[in-house]
């Protein structure tokens, strides 16, 4: 009895092992089938290169920046063709953005999907709606794709959600660090970082062709004057005055000697990326146009009833105190020293 027993527990030992051994075969045979599997899924590749029957993501081996704005990035393939690539990107909306952005191998944008985000609900989870996102599919990569507010006039224009901007411009920005990373890293393209012109006097007051430094003495909260001149003849000034936002922001005030402004431009700020970059763009500099330097200007969060109101900005009411503060300066100062 003792040796049956004993031949039994063998026999199982014996079995268990070649199962064991079997199902070790089975798993080296299939485990790069099955991590494929999985980071298809993980990467939703039906999603970001749709119709393209994107079956095989291949990391690319690329070096990449700590905390960079590329995280990962893959060659896509479809029964062994290349289809495209996927590449997860970052950038700051409201708060930090992670996506996944398909490129197409012919150059275009295959789709877009969340990875991770935390935009406030109701507003800027608009990334998760494909009523936004799809806005940016097929768009070509030739060109950096820019956000406005009214209806797209050019290939590379995507129309921003109304009360969105912030988590607009977020979504576009990481979608251009793909682009980026996409001609430098596969087209072996040098991209070059637009160098941004000298303001000319031409820029503040269109018919001026000079501008002098004018001798005042400045205020704490006014770092620089210039006048604006036509030949002999002074048309206005620039003035850039100091505000608060997160942090310090220094605007270029124009005034044309009429008591108008004529031109705002955010000359240097560390605001929140993502959330500050608002003040930089032409929607929100051009709020300030024309109005008088009669009044202080105040910040309001609906729509001006009066002609010395600015609306502010959704999600950067700080900033747009802070830029409001450096033109109230400037036309502080121009009332007080240089007003005739």
């Amino acid at each position: 009895k003792m040796k049956n027993s004993l031949k039994g527990i063998i026999t199982l030992c014996l079995i268990a092992a070649v199962c064991g051994g079997i199902l070790g075969l089975t798993y080296d045979a299939t485990k790069d089938t099955i991590a494929a599997i999985e980071k298809k899924e993980s990467l939703q590749l039906d999603v970001i290169l749709p119709g393209l029957n994107a079956d095989e993501p291949k990391e690319m081996n690329v070096k990449l920046e700590e905390n960079g704005p590329i995280s990962s990035a893959y060659e896509v393939y479809s029964k062994g063709e290349l289809v495209g690539h996927a590449i997860i990107s970052n950038a700051q909306g409201m708060g930090p953005l992670k996506m996944t952005v398909g490129i197409t191998k012919d150059g275009k944008i295959g789709g877009l999907k969340i990875v991770s985000h935390a935009e406030t609900p109701g507003i800027g989870d608009i990334v998760e709606k494909e009523s936004f996102m799809g806005r940016y599919k097929g768009k070509p990569i030739e060109q950096e794709l820019k956000i406005v507010k009214t209806t797209p006039s050019a290939d590379n224009e995507v129309e921003a959600v109304t009360g969105a901007t912030i988590t607009s411009t977020g979504v576009t920005k990481a979608v251009n660090e793909a682009i980026k990373f996409y001609k430098e890293n596969v087209l072996g393209e040098e991209v070059k970082e637009e160098e941004e012109k000298p303001l000319e006097a031409k820029d503040i007051i269109p018919e001026a062709d000079s501008m002098k430094d004018v001798e005042v003495e400045l205020t704490e909260n006014v770092k620089e004057v210039k006048g604006i001149y036509k030949g002999e003849e002074l048309l206005g000034y620039a003035i850039t005055g100091l505000g608060a936002g997160m942090n310090e922001i220094q605007t270029m005030v124009g005034i044309s000697n009429d008591g108008k402004i004529v031109f705002v431009k955010v000359v240097a700020d560390s605001e929140t990326e993502g959330i500050g970059d608002v003040i930089h763009e032409e929607d929100f500099t051009k709020k300030f146009l024309n109005k008088s330097v009669e009044e202080r200007l105040e910040v309001v969060k609906n729509p001006p009833v009066k002609d010395n109101e600015v609306e502010a900005v959704t999600g950067a009411t700080v900033s747009t105190e802070g830029v409001t503060g450096g033109v109230n300066n400037a036309i502080k100062f121009y009332n007080e020293k240089l007003k005739k």
